[in-house]
């Protein structure tokens, strides 16, 4: 009887009106945050002050947003909010949900549990990496002991690949485990291992998140913008990226290299542009963005390479740039051109680009 009596007492009290009013008021700031969130990028202001506001109790209510919120904003936000709360118990459910949610979603989860300030994420980690759920969440796992695993990570990444695993995990896995040797003992003096691991988190967080985009070259240009917005990555670090990575996160890298306008890397990224895929089109791009005079002249160059496939981006690219120099060379390709249609478009641009610079002169004259 005394038994009944007090599971009365929880019913009554778990049903209470001012519970049901409390998760009302945390469902209405939920949904005011998702709907203020422009795009799928969730600003870590808007986490933070949802957690702050709504508390440690919206766990429960967070886990269902998780699994049911009609928008994968909201349901990434409320992944990333329980990061924010933190804990064992959270840890524990991030750890379910990456081997329950759908690929869009479960690599958000894994991430999520790094916020978490447990004890144990390394170990977390590890166990997934090894679980026969979701092969997204093995490489989500996998990605984030580049920056936060050790010899015994690698023990346990070498005996994964030793075994099987479907095709899509085995890359991962290796290139993994290459990163978490090179962190321990292949970095360059003058950087240290703290530093090495902000530029992996940094870089991995975003190139790992999964394309909504149905462009990989755009999603490639959103995530390397989405990471220009901070600091700096340096170049050291993205020439890793470039030369021991698989081809999209070195495609991002490359992309990256322009917006930071490496000018340094020019002639690397003329080497690549004579690649038939889209790692061809993205070195072009980074040539442009860097607008330096010796970025001019290699797009000049790969103009007169035959075996340069993207001429029109390349032309394209020096009208954008706009300098007399990009004029000039233009115009000096004309005098070589056979193609009297070829020469004629070079001539158009180049008088485009002078009569825009002479606009521009006036202008500041004035």
């Amino acid at each position: 009887m005394k038994k009944l009596v007090i599971l009365s007492l929880i019913l009554i009290v778990c049903n209470s009106p001012g519970k049901t009013q409390a998760l009302s008021q945390v469902s209405q700031l939920f949904n005011k945050y998702v709907s203020e969130m422009s795009g799928n990028q969730i600003p870590e202001d808007s986490v933070n002050n949802f957690v702050q506001n709504a508390g440690p109790n919206s766990y429960h209510f967070l886990i269902q947003q998780a699994k049911s919120y009609p928008e994968i904003k909201g349901r990434k936000f409320a992944i990333l909010a329980l990061g924010r709360i933190g804990g064992n118990i959270v840890a524990d459910s991030l750890v379910a949900l990456s081997q329950q949610l759908s690929p869009l979603l479960c690599t958000s989860a894994v991430f999520a549990i790094q916020k978490t300030g447990v004890t144990d994420i390394k170990e977390r980690l590890e166990t997934i990496v090894t679980m026969k759920g979701s092969p997204h969440a093995r490489i989500a796992a996998a990605t984030c002991l580049r920056w936060l695993g050790d010899e015994r990570s690698i023990v346990i990444l070498q005996a994964l690949r030793a075994g099987v695993l479907p095709p899509n995990i085995v890359n991962y896995i290796e290139k993994a485990e290459s990163a978490i040797k090179f962190r321990l003992s292949g970095l360059p003096g003058f950087i240290t291992v703290d530093q090495w691991q902000l530029y992996d988190r940094r870089f991995w967080t975003v190139a790992l998140e999964p394309n909504l985009n149905r462009s990989i070259y755009y999603a490639i240009k959103e995530k390397a913008q989405q990471l220009i917005s901070q600091e700096k990555l340096p170049l050291v670090y993205l020439e890793r990226i470039i030369d021991e990575e698989l081809p999209e996160s070195s495609d991002m890298a490359i992309c990256l290299v322009g917006l930071q306008k490496e000018s340094t890397a020019v002639p690397k990224l003329e080497q690549y542009a004579l690649n038939t895929g889209s790692r061809g089109i993205i070195a072009v791009q980074a040539l442009v963005n860097i607008k330096s005079k010796s970025a001019v002249q290699s797009l000049g160059k790969l103009l007169s390479n035959k075996q340069f496939l993207w001429k029109s981006r390349a032309v394209d690219g020096l009208v954008f740039i706009g300098t007399p120099e990009a004029a000039t060379v233009l115009e000096k390709l004309a005098l070589v051109e056979p193609q009297k249609e070829i020469a004629s478009d070079y001539l158009k641009k180049a008088k485009l680009i002078r009569n825009k610079s002479n606009r521009t002169d006036d202008r500041k004259n004035q």
